[in-house]
């Protein structure tokens, strides 16, 4: 282990030589969010998305991220519901459609694996992503929320690809894509149906060199 660490570090300081550079990249973007492993089927739901990224350039092609993003997760669900007019006998459907946001801030941590040129760069990533459930909502007035039964903190995993283009500017266009699903389950019960959320997000950012090559 130690002699692990040992390489590790004299790689990082072997490639200061290479560059210094971090990156700072603001950030926006919609996410496509359902729930896996519930026992009602149910749809994508829009939402939204937005943080800051901080990326180090570990050798020319390598680089380690974080990021700190507010995450809107949650799912859509569609169906009927069926009422008894009291002055009239008569069955009457509706179709509805109810959409559940759950609101994180999320830490992802990402190893990058970097390709291209000045120009252009592309590249994937994937590692750990840990989120903090803030609240939720609903577009029915109707639901009922409680956030004692469902756990806050949140482990998932994610892996995601982009690429960067030095159009404009000192730095460039940042345009990503990633899959995150969770680990951990949504409540804190032992129920067989007990459901984990998954998003795609989509972003598109201005990514701003810190320090110099």
């Amino acid at each position: 282990m130690k002699k692990l660490i040992i390489s590790i570090l004299l790689l990082i300081l072997f490639n200061n030589a290479y560059s210094q550079k971090f990156y700072l990249t603001p950030k926006a973007g919609i996410t496509l969010a359902k729930q896996s492993n519930t026992y009602k089927e149910n749809h994508r739901k829009l939402g939204l998305t937005f943080g800051v990224a901080l990326e180090y350039n570990i050798t020319k092609r390598l680089s380690l991220q974080s990021e700190l993003n507010y995450v809107q997760k949650g799912y859509l669900e569609k169906g009927q519901y069926h009422v008894v007019d009291p002055n009239d006998p008569v069955l009457i459907n509706s179709d509805y459609k109810l959409k559940i946001s759950y609101n994180y801030l999320e830490i992802p941590v990402s190893i990058k694996v970097n390709f291209g040129n000045k120009k252009f760069k592309f590249y994937g990533y994937t590692g750990p992503s840990f989120a903090y459930l803030l609240n939720e909502n609903s577009n029915l007035f109707i639901y009922h929320f409680d956030l004692s039964n469902k756990n806050k903190l949140n482990f998932g995993w994610q892996v995601g690809t982009g690429c960067k283009l030095f159009l404009f500017g000192p730095g460039a266009m940042v345009f990503d894509i990633k899959y995150d699903g969770s680990i951990s389950k949504l409540y804190k019960d032992s129920s067989p149906y007990n459901p984990r959320n998954n998003y795609f997000a989509f972003n598109v950012g201005y990514a701003f060199p810190l320090g110099k090559k």
